[in-house]
């Protein structure tokens, strides 16, 4: 029977950051790890998830829809184990407007103006 000597762990991640979930299983034949997204055996999107060669599965960039409850299944002519973890995605950090408020803008302006005086004399320049 596969025995895990590195167990995924639940892990929370930030939206478009890469992530790695380990699982290595050792046993006698080896056992082949296979992973699965919410009970749904490779339930993940193969274009920027990919299992590595140690068993961990990797993923290049993930996002919102990617959360979820993810299972590492060690198999071999001896039996099965498998272990969930939950992988959470926290979204980007967006600055909202308080929909009662206007938003405003503050500006403030200074102006120079040069005048030269002029010298009159019975309304005529001098």
């Amino acid at each position: 029977m596969p025995k895990f000597s590195v167990q995924p762990s639940d892990t929370v991640a930030n939206e478009g950051d890469p992530v790695i979930l380990h699982c290595l299983a050792e046993g006698d034949p080896l056992p082949i790890i296979q992973w699965d997204k919410n009970n749904e055996l490779n339930g993940f999107n193969h274009q920027r998830f990919k299992v590595l060669e140690n068993g961990s599965l990797y993923a290049t960039e993930i996002n919102a829809d990617d959360e979820g409850k993810y299972g590492c299944t060690a198999g071999n002519s001896g039996g099965l184990r498998r272990h969930e973890v939950s992988l959470i995605v926290k979204g980007p950090f967006l600055l909202g407007v308080h929909a009662r408020r206007r938003p405003t803008l503050r500006a403030a302006a200074t102006a120079l103006i040069n005048i030269l005086p002029q010298i009159l004399k019975d309304y005529t320049s001098i």
